[in-house]
């Protein structure tokens, strides 16, 4: 974090902020939402995949246009889904 805040500057409150609120929905939730957080007009949702050891890192996302993909129907629907496929992968694989 500290790495990140020298290189964001005045921009890391914000940033700081934002991860915070990822980090709450995803102990609440299982996965992290982003409402026009990178572009305004851009939505996500995004859930971990963990299935390797050592420094490999999966996810599962889905992000488009916010009309079509507004911020609650990526916390009741997508998300939700989402997670659950990631826990299928997970099965699927014996893990």
């Amino acid at each position: 974090m500290a790495k990140l805040a020298a290189r964001e500057g005045e921009a890391w409150p914000a940033m700081e902020a934002g991860i915070a609120a990822a980090l709450k929905d995803f102990r609440a939730l299982g996965f992290v939402v982003s409402a026009g957080d990178w572009k305004r007009e851009v939505n996500a949702v995004g859930v971990p995949l963990a299935i390797g050891t050592g420094g490999l890192a999966f996810a599962l996302n889905c992000g488009g246009p916010a009309f079509a993909l507004p911020a609650e129907r990526l916390r009741s629907d997508v998300g939700p889904k989402l997670k659950r496929t990631a826990q299928a992968v997970r099965g699927a694989l014996g893990l």
